[in-house]
């Protein structure tokens, strides 16, 4: 039997943020120095995660704008297909 995830690979939005996700939320997080720091939550759906990037001032380059479109519309669905 295989063991499940707790957390995903970052999917990455631009070269200053990208999304990580655990069993609750995606967690929005920026480039901080030399490493990364989580600077929102979102445990609802792809919706209030685009609004959430759109209000830091995170555009998405192309590779991020195919990663978001990936994802499933819940996290939930995320969360079932993931973890």
């Amino acid at each position: 039997m295989s063991k499940k995830k707790t957390e995903i690979d970052a999917l990455r939005i631009n070269e200053t943020t990208r999304i990580t996700g655990d069993r609750n939320q995606w967690i929005v997080q920026l480039r901080s120095g030399k490493g990364w720091s989580a600077r929102s939550f979102v445990a609802s759906n792809k919706r209030i995660l685009t609004r959430v990037l759109d209000e830091l001032g995170r555009v998405p380059d192309a590779a991020g704008i195919a990663a978001l479109d990936a994802l499933p519309f819940t996290h939930r669905q995320w969360g079932e297909e993931n973890l």
